[in-house]
């Protein structure tokens, strides 16, 4: 019991819970960072224009768009109608999207608070 007691004392210690630095493809090594968030290399990016499209139409057709539709037509809107206002306010979306995340995609840097 007393061998039990010890081990979990030893690991309840702050010093058993240090994390040591990956080492960085990237960044200098006196950053927190390691071959996963570090970017892309060129040779191993396999994701094209065809991809991001297919990845944003697929976000697109969820169930809160499908609630945002037919909410619209309780309000009195017709399907023709709601249809061009869902239109638009994805393409409003993704233009802000798309310029908000041009530094980093040019830089292939990422977001990181």
């Amino acid at each position: 019991m007393s061998k039990y007691k010890n081990s979990v004392s030893a690991y309840l210690k702050p010093s058993a819970w240090a994390l040591e630095p990956e080492e960085s493809t990237f960044a200098p090594n006196s950053r927190w960072s390691n071959k996963d968030m570090d970017p892309v290399p060129p040779n191993q990016r396999t994701w094209s224009t065809l991809n991001y499209v297919a990845y944003w139409i697929s976000d697109a057709t969820n169930a809160a768009v499908w609630e945002l539709a037919s909410s619209m037509l309780a309000v009195g809107l017709s399907w023709r109608q709601a249809l061009p206002a869902i239109a638009l306010g994805h393409i409003i979306i993704s233009v802000v999207m798309v310029l908000n995340g041009t530094i980093g995609a040019r830089l292939h840097i990422s977001f990181r608070s």
